[in-house]
């Protein structure tokens, strides 16, 4: 036996912003949906994104994406955001080697979640 991945579940009040980031600037595709839920995929990552007031308030995700070419990452959202708007501040001029020997740059809208991609420089870390 042996684990297979990770789905992780986001809590909204309304499905409408989280899925125009989702689908129009993150390139997901939605494999299911339901008036409250639905679920959206690009290659092996998948989110659940759900309907509900109370956890919406308090929690602030924050997930980590691997990839093997963090600057096509880069390029193909910089592409769609010029401005840079939904890129996190401290990323503005690309992707950085972190002192865990990963390069990482991260997006988002105000609060809501924060995708930070990542591509370990050593892969036997990853």
């Amino acid at each position: 036996m042996k684990y297979q991945s990770v789905t992780p579940g986001i809590q909204y009040t309304d499905l409408a912003q989280p899925k125009e980031f989702f689908i129009d600037f993150m390139g997901f595709k939605v494999i299911h949906e339901e008036p409250d839920f639905c679920v959206v995929q690009r290659d092996g990552v998948k989110f659940c994104l759900h309907i509900d007031e109370e956890y919406s308030k308090n929690l602030a995700p924050l997930f980590r994406i691997e990839t093997d070419d963090i600057q096509a990452v880069w390029q193909e959202l910089l592409a769609k955001d010029p401005t840079k708007s939904r890129i996190h501040p401290r990323f503005k001029d690309g992707p950085e080697l972190r002192p865990w020997s990963a390069w990482e740059f991260a997006v988002g809208w105000g609060d809501h979640v924060c995708l930070v991609f990542q591509e370990w420089t050593n892969k036997d870390q990853a």
